[in-house]
């Protein structure tokens, strides 16, 4: 039987221990700190418990709309983090439930030696085969007073809807957080140098007044320098990159949410022959230097750092070794914000279908043409789709509305297999439903849309 150790109880690792066991491995999992990672713990379902207590709030304030009478709703944050926490426990405590009597569970911090077997609290274990998923921590910038502010680990255990909250960085995680405290009573201001580089340029410049109407300030095109501490307000200064033009901002708070980088230190990594600059390097098959080292997920050099990634990642290399593999394809990767509404993309920006001089059709179809949307009160948004002009094949989906996230599911398989417009249009869409706005966008991008012209 083959012997298995798992370093990180993450999305990555946990699902790569219970496929292994599926698989009649013999399989040893360490984790030095809660089962379920950064992502069950202190990043996704958190942040979405607290982003649906805001969408909770947003309908409250809006049931005038459907006819509801309602007062005005005020937060209570203790009750607002103990729900948060409770879906935590409930969602950790399912997963002791599917390890148990799987696989032994380890809660010690683990390395690697000279032989690339494992060890954890002076106990060797030897292996056959190894996988690396220790995850990723947030980033601080080095600028004078960064010690201030609070990562989202800190944001999260502080129980606080701050008065007053500063943001630095405007990707996915400075977002997010924004649109929730924001919806939640915070007053917020995002610095940044870019609003959302990952995403289409055309689907960030209509997200951006929606982000203001929300009262999100966003200071877009400058670099934090500093962060100064005043009696119990700070100031984050700011230069812009191209004029000169400075910018303070003063808040109750300030979170650095300028990324993630991996954890990879004290591992053993080294000892073991394993290359690991700004990340563990692996081949297209996720080994590393040493033949029976692999790694996924947020600790691989240049990896995509989403939960989903790592997890599919990890399933894969365990039914690789079992000689179970599965055909999937590992270069889609589809993403979503959670903002009010959600923003999600799966595929190439129309930026990136140009640098590639790729002959394209690009068509949009509007949320508030949309019945479901409508009758949700949810008709801000757009569904925009971009196809290869030849032959229709999907290049890229982007979605910018209510339940985007899950819309992106419907496109995400067609294009998984290179399929085109035509391919996803075989099937039937439900009525009335919001899948019918993506159905809308691939019947105006074949050129026989019915409610749009």
């Amino acid at each position: 039987m083959m012997r298995v150790g798992i370093i990180g109880a993450g999305p990555g690792g946990y699902e790569a221990a219970i496929r292994a066991a599926q698989l009649g491995l013999e399989v040893w999992l360490f984790e030095e700190r809660e089962l379920g990672g950064t992502c069950l713990n202190r990043g996704c379902i958190p942040t979405k418990a607290l982003w649906q207590a805001g969408s909770v709030k947003k309908t409250v304030e809006g049931a005038e709309t459907f006819g509801i009478g309602a007062s005005a709703p005020t937060v209570d944050p203790a009750r607002l983090y103990d729900r948060m926490d409770e879906v935590v426990t409930a969602l950790r405590g399912g997963i002791e439930e599917l390890l148990r009597d799987r696989v032994t569970v380890v809660p010690a911090r683990a390395s690697l030696n000279a032989d690339a077997n494992i060890v954890a609290d002076g106990e060797i274990y030897e292996v056959d085969r190894v996988l690396l998923a220790s995850g990723s921590r947030p980033v601080r910038l080095p600028i004078a007073g960064g010690e201030l502010a609070w990562t989202s680990d800190e944001l999260l255990r502080s129980r606080e809807i701050p008065e007053s909250l500063v943001v630095i960085g405007g990707g996915v995680i400075g977002l997010e957080f924004a649109s929730i405290y924001a919806a939640l009573g915070s007053e917020v201001t995002v610095v940044t140098d870019y609003l959302l580089p990952q995403a289409d340029a055309w689907m960030v410049k209509r997200l951006r007044p929606h982000l203001k109407k929300q009262g999100i300030a966003i200071e877009a095109g400058y670099l934090a320098e500093s962060i100064e501490l005043a009696g119990e307000e700070m100031t984050v200064r700011a230069k812009h990159m191209k004029k000169d033009k400075p910018l303070a901002v003063t808040a109750k708070c300030v979170l650095m949410a300028t990324g993630r980088r991996p954890v990879m230190e004290d591992m053993g990594l080294e000892t073991a022959g394993i290359e690991c600059t700004r990340g563990i390097e692996v081949d297209a098959n996720f080994k590393t230097a040493q033949d029976k080292v692999y790694a996924v997920g947020d600790c691989v050099r240049g990896n995509t750092m989403l939960a989903h990634v790592a997890s599919s990642q990890a399933i894969h290399v365990v039914e690789t070794w079992a000689g179970k593999a599965h055909e999937k394809n590992l270069s889609l990767i589809p993403s979503t914000v959670f903002l009010y509404p959600e923003l999600a993309w799966v595929g190439m920006s129309e930026e990136e279908v140009k640098e590639k001089d790729i002959p394209y059709r690009s068509e949009t179809f509007p949320m508030a043409a949309n019945g479901k949307a409508l009758t949700l009160g949810e008709i801000a948004g757009v569904v925009k789709v971009i196809a290869r002009e030849d032959d229709g094949k999907l290049l890229g989906v982007h979605i910018f509305g209510a339940h985007a996230g899950d819309l992106i599911a419907s496109v995400t398989p067609v294009m998984a297999r290179g399929g085109n417009v035509d391919d996803f249009l075989t099937a039937i869409t439900a009525h009335p439903s919001l899948g019918e706005a993506v159905s809308e966008a691939m019947e105006k991008n074949r050129g026989s849309a019915i409610h749009a012209r």
